[in-house]
């Protein structure tokens, strides 16, 4: 038990050596071109503020929330093969049936409302 007790504080003491040379040492001093360069003159260019209006963001952009549909397996199955034959993700399928529906029922444009470029 004395043995580990002084090969542990052998190894203690030499942590402390280690990191007593690292405080010695310091940060590493800039190159003299990082010091020459600090010494030029900068132009600070102003970025010019510009605010995109909502309509012109990107669908990526705006924030969206989500929401459930609930099918049955058959439904669900039959627009996923629907959507495989149009070559187009599901949700497209979706999108397409809200805007008739918000169209027939005279509601907003669904696509601005949905942040959908027309």
């Amino acid at each position: 038990m004395n043995k580990k007790s002084k090969g542990w504080s052998e190894a203690t003491g030499q942590f402390a050596k280690i990191a007593e040379e690292g405080r010695q040492l310091g940060r590493p001093k800039a190159s003299k071109t990082d010091s020459v360069l600090d010494l030029q003159p900068h132009e600070v260019d102003a970025p010019v503020p510009t605010l995109a209006p909502a309509s012109s963001e990107k669908p990526s952009q705006v924030k969206r929330t989500s929401t459930s549909l609930y099918l049955t397996p058959a439904a669900h199955r039959a627009i996923r093969m629907h959507a495989a034959e149009k070559g187009v993700r599901p949700h497209r399928i979706y999108d397409d049936a809200l805007r008739a529906y918000f169209k027939t029922h005279k509601l907003e444009d669904f696509d601005e409302l949905n942040g959908l470029e027309p």
